[in-house]
């Protein structure tokens, strides 16, 4: 299996099948995962609980894989996470990056870039107009 299969099995599986064994079966044990909260490092169990935590709010996601790139154990994708609202059904759409390194099919570590402010927007989490507010150096709370 390669790189790209790696990184589309486990967008098909965790995000559009909301398979959260995936995550146990892809990402080994000791797997440094970036950019998806405060902490700076994150392993399968912390994984679980972004996982079952953004599912709550959206559902029928899936992820297009827009451009790839690998050099060896690494790959890169650019990619557009598109899913609906729970609560109304609304669509909702942010772009995003992952760069992983896969070895022997699994996810050994992973950057995650994801416009998530945008998703939580879309979602009506936050203040209207935050970027302007906060591009005109308001402060927010």
């Amino acid at each position: 299996m390669g790189n790209r299969d790696v990184i589309e099995e486990w967008f098909h599986k965790v995000w559009t099948e909301e398979d959260a064994g995936t995550i146990d079966r892809l990402l080994v044990s000791d797997s440094n995962v970036r950019g998806l909260g405060e902490r700076t490092r994150i392993g399968p169990e912390e994984f679980k609980v972004f996982h079952a935590g953004l599912l709550a709010m959206v559902g029928d996601a899936r992820v297009d894989i827009e451009k790839f790139m690998e050099d060896g154990e690494w790959a890169s994708a650019l990619c557009t996470f598109r899913a609906k609202r729970r609560d109304n059904g609304g669509d909702v759409s942010i772009s995003g990056q992952v760069m992983l390194q896969v070895r022997d099919g699994k996810i050994v570590d992973a950057y995650n870039h994801f416009d998530f402010i945008d998703l939580f927007d879309q979602i009506g989490l936050l203040p209207d107009r935050l970027m302007e507010r906060c591009m005109s150096g308001e402060k927010i709370g």
